[in-house]
């Protein structure tokens, strides 16, 4: 219950900063971060391969400076994007967890954060 709750925080605190921010930025472009490392491959018929992580290996980065999350089965390494998110450090508590309900829960994340996604997909829960 603790954890929807606080999930329930996050995910509201950054849809109220996404409203503001996108209001008065809209005609200013913002330079995107990406990730340090991708952990995709190519195979030889050109289709791209990505590792596969447990949740137990998820935890492990669990903070600011070394944060993974899962959303929608997905494992993404978003440590170089906390500085940047819209919602502020509010990210950190998706660290090291599933954090699907946080994503789309009330209020959903806009496209935008969609679209970023990719940048930071590094493999897929096992």
């Amino acid at each position: 219950m603790k954890k929807i709750f606080i999930s329930f925080l996050f995910f509201s605190g950054i849809l109220l900063t996404a409203c503001n921010t996108s209001a008065s930025t809209q005609n200013q472009s913002q330079p995107q971060i990406s990730p340090t490392q991708s952990q995709t491959t190519s195979t030889p018929d050109n289709t791209t391969e990505t590792k596969t992580y447990s949740l137990d290996e998820v935890a492990k980065h669990n903070g600011e400076s070394d944060c993974w999350l899962v959303i929608h089965d997905k494992v993404y390494d978003v440590t170089k994007f906390i500085p940047t998110h819209p919602g502020g450090k509010a990210i950190v508590q998706g660290c090291g967890i599933d954090a699907t309900a946080l994503f789309d829960s009330k209020p959903a994340h806009a496209g935008k954060a969609q679209d970023l996604l990719p940048d930071y997909l590094i493999g897929s829960i096992k």
